[in-house]
């Protein structure tokens, strides 16, 4: 009975093939000094036609916080020489944060931590960068069909609705009861 109850624990857990398939490449994993009014970009290139980029940073030292960019190798290009450029994501000058984005297409892309914003001193960053491929970076959100989103919504107003006006009824009934001076009923 425990091997059968343990089979079936192994099928039916969650992710299980999926995390079989899936390879996680850490790129970077390090602490970064970064000098004032500057940018610092490392070069991802991504050769597999579907990837998962997954960055989180942390200001350990000086500064006011970091931007941190995904972008092609000629928008870093632009971004470097001071011509408009288009990020794929990108962060707001914060002192920690992170991303996690599907790059569909292969090719070159530079992940760009942005100091600009401070212009007294060194700031001293924590930065990983780690790559997804396999069956995770296939996988994409899924939403309901909209007729059911509306499903949804209206039956939970409608139960929402209901219990406020059972509750609201209950209620003033007991309060009608004890200004009389009775007894408030508890069961009707």
């Amino acid at each position: 009975m425990l091997l059968i109850l343990a089979l079936l624990t192994a099928l039916v857990r969650p992710g299980g093939r999926a995390e079989a398939e899936m390879l996680r490449v850490t790129i970077i994993d390090d602490t970064i000094e970064i000098t004032a009014s500057r940018v610092i970009g490392f070069p991802l290139l991504l050769r597999q036609s579907v990837a998962v980029v997954e960055c989180s940073y942390a200001v350990d030292e000086g500064g006011s916080g970091v931007r941190v960019l995904l972008l092609r190798a000629a928008d870093a290009e632009a971004l470097y020489s001071g011509h408009a450029h288009r990020p794929l994501i990108s962060t707001p000058y914060q002192r920690s944060g992170g991303f996690r984005y599907r790059v569909p297409l292969a090719g070159d892309y530079v992940l760009v931590v942005d100091n600009r914003m401070e212009g007294r001193g060194v700031s001293k960053v924590r930065l990983h960068l780690s790559a997804v491929f396999g069956q995770a970076a296939r996988q994409t959100v899924r939403y309901l069909p909209r007729s059911r989103r509306i499903a949804v919504v209206v039956i939970s107003l409608l139960t929402f609705a209901f219990i406020v006006t059972y509750s609201g009824r209950k209620l003033a009934a007991a309060m009608a009861a004890r200004r009389s001076g009775g007894q408030p009923p508890l069961y009707r």
